[in-house]
């Protein structure tokens, strides 16, 4: 797969780049709080606390490798100019 043709980020200018990584990586952080959480929930409501658990961490994975993803196209397209 060819990161450079991704159709929604080749439009954005860098600024707005660098926004999507740094609020990315923060609902990584906000999702795996809310796992972890979960996980301590699960002591009290048993299998609800580890269904949440479980749907917040599939999303904060989610969140990273797209986060991860952006962050290539990023190095990729502004390899020549400094941050």
């Amino acid at each position: 797969m060819n990161v450079l043709k991704i159709k929604h980020l080749v439009k954005q200018p860098k600024s707005l780049l660098w926004n999507l990584l740094v609020s990315e990586i923060l609902l990584v952080y906000v999702f795996f709080n809310l796992a972890l959480q979960g996980l301590a929930f699960s002591i009290d409501y048993k299998f609800l606390g580890l269904l949440g658990a479980g749907l917040c961490s599939i999303s904060a994975i989610g969140f990273m490798f797209h986060a991860l993803l952006v962050a290539i196209f990023i190095m990729k397209r502004f390899k020549k100019e400094p941050a």
